[in-house]
Formats: structure tokens, sequence, C-alpha cells
């Protein structure tokens, strides 16, 4: 299912939703667009509690060399909403790399300023024999809730 949340086109995968992601789902729906005298003070009220923030999240961009025989430089560049539809460098990110059938050195780290971290992928052998691993990683960043501590 797709949605468009402040500007930006957001696709839900409807097997694997968190509750922020129904709650952003829900509150970007025509059910909440349509509510009633208090129109505008209610979708600014969204935007400030919700937003690009907690509803877009952050993308991950990656360039992997279409043959690795020992070990590859990998380059991430990590990019969070800065409004109107636009994504810019996401600086300080902690990324986790948890590889399957490979190894990452380092594992993990923070983004530089221009939203980029660089790990040495090896895989190995039973990848140099099937030309096939998986790569995952994690994000995260501290979030803040308004009107929380």
């Amino acid at each position: 299912m797709d949605r468009v949340i402040e500007n930006y086109p957001i696709t839900f995968n409807e097997a694997a939703l968190s509750d922020i992601q129904i709650l952003c789902f829900y509150a970007y729906s025509d059910l909440y667009a349509t509510s009633p005298a208090n129109h505008d003070e209610a979708i600014t009220e969204r935007t400030n509690i919700l937003g690009p923030d907690h509803c877009v999240g952050v993308q991950m961009n990656a360039l992997f060399p279409s043959q690795i025989s020992t070990s590859a430089n990998l380059n991430v560049t990590v990019e969070k909403p800065t409004g109107n539809g636009q994504f810019g460098p996401a600086e300080n990110m902690l990324v986790d790399f948890t590889p399957t059938c490979a190894t990452v050195n380092p594992p993990s780290g923070r983004t530089d300023p221009s939203g980029v971290i660089s790990t040495t992928v090896t895989p190995n052998r039973v990848v140099r024999a099937s030309r096939s691993m998986w790569l995952p990683a994690r994000m995260s960043t501290p979030r803040r809730w308004p009107n929380r501590q």
C-alpha cells in the first residue's frame, strides 16, 4: 500500500508493519484529513507529533561490487528527510552490519558528516562458490518524542 506523507512517497508492507507505521498510515489517511472544524490545526499538530521524523525515516544507498573474490570495500550513504520530499546526509547515524555468509570489518560505526559509512566485506568460501550472500544493516539514532524526557 502506498501513501504520501509530508510530500514523501511511502510504501507500506502489510505483512510486516510496526505500530508506528500503522499509526502513520492512518494519521495520513483520508479519515484524518477530513476532520471537523479544526482541520488546519489538526493537520499542523499531526505534523508536529509525527511528521517525517517518525513516519518517513532514513534511507540507505549502497553500491556493491558485482563480483567479490576475496574482499571488497562497501560505502553506504545514509540519508534522512529534510523537508519538501527531499533527503539529506544523516550525520552520526549508528549503522550495524549483520552479514550472512560473510564477515565485515568494522561490523558497526557512525556515519560521517556526509552520511557515509564504510566497511570491508569478506565472503566466506561457500559464498565464493555460490556467489550469494546477505548483508542486512540496521540504522538507529536516539528518538525524542514531543513532550517526553
